[in-house]
């Protein structure tokens, strides 16, 4: 008896050491997962840290990733956002372009923060620098300032910056000196935005990049997914409404077959 009472102890000792292991590397998982980038949750869902071009049809394509900082953390109060097109008219009618971050309930129900995200310009060839000024508040001994809309008159500015001797002025700030303002393709070819989001908690889901005419009317936006989210539409969709689903870049892709990896693959192919 004396026996089995102690075999039923070690046991008892046995499934708590169990258990208090297992709990300790879930609590590691989970504090790791906001500090450095891994492709797969707890249950093994793929995380995807990058959206691949939204809509190349448009007059408007965009892709977003997740900020790294230095050190390889994922910083969830900003996003890293690319234009890979913009309206063939934007410098000549003087367009600017505006981001703004929403979210959606269950029901469906969207909620659009009414003022645009401030954001920074950086130099997408050389260590991304950030590399914004305006002629009216220029001065060389700073680095950069933040921008809430950038126009076709600012992309001007920049390039004619660019071009300017700007002495002991830190030279990796600097674009390359063919890029062409009245070409906007050139300028975010080699440009890219550090949106900040203010959202640390990642109330807000997505952003809707816009762009104006001059006098302040919308001729084109398109909407894309904030980084990190499931890779698979079926994990995602899970609690999501269908006007958030229906931007996943992955959507098209539920029910053929793909495997974890590979969709996570199909959207990081699209980092930069």
């Amino acid at each position: 008896m004396e026996k089995v009472k102690t075999q039923k102890v070690l046991l008892v000792l046995v499934l708590m050491a169990l258990l208090s292991a297992c709990g300790s590397q879930t609590q590691s998982l989970q504090a790791s997962s906001t500090d450095t980038p891994v492709t797969q949750d707890l249950s093994g869902k793929a995380i995807a840290y990058c959206t691949s071009e939204n809509n190349t049809s448009s007059d408007l394509s965009i892709k977003a990733m997740a900020f790294l900082t230095g050190s390889g953390a994922v910083d969830p109060s900003r996003v890293r956002v690319r234009l890979s097109k913009v309206p063939a008219a934007f410098s000549t009618s003087n367009m600017f372009v505006e981001f703004y971050r929403w979210t959606a309930t269950a029901d469906g129900y969207v909620s659009l923060d009414s003022k645009p995200l401030n954001f920074y310009v950086r130099n997408a060839k050389n260590s991304f620098q950030r590399i914004g000024y305006r002629v009216s508040t220029f001065d060389p001994s700073k680095s950069e300032i933040k921008y809430d809309y950038l126009s076709a008159s600012d992309i001007q500015e920049l390039v004619d910056f660019n071009k300017m001797e700007v002495g002991t002025n830190n030279t990796s700030r600097h674009l390359n000196n063919n890029m062409d303002a009245a070409q906007p393709t050139s300028f975010f070819s080699q440009t890219d935005f550090e949106i900040v989001l203010n959202d640390a908690a990642r109330a807000y889901k997505a952003l809707r990049v816009v762009v104006r005419s001059s006098t302040g009317s919308v001729i084109t936006q398109e909407d894309v997914l904030l980084p990190e989210f499931y890779a698979d539409v079926a994990a995602y969709r899970i609690g999501k409404p269908e006007v958030l689903i229906n931007i996943h870049p992955n959507k098209d892709k539920g029910g053929q077959g793909w495997t974890q990896d590979q969709l996570t693959s199909f959207l990081h192919s699209s980092c930069y």
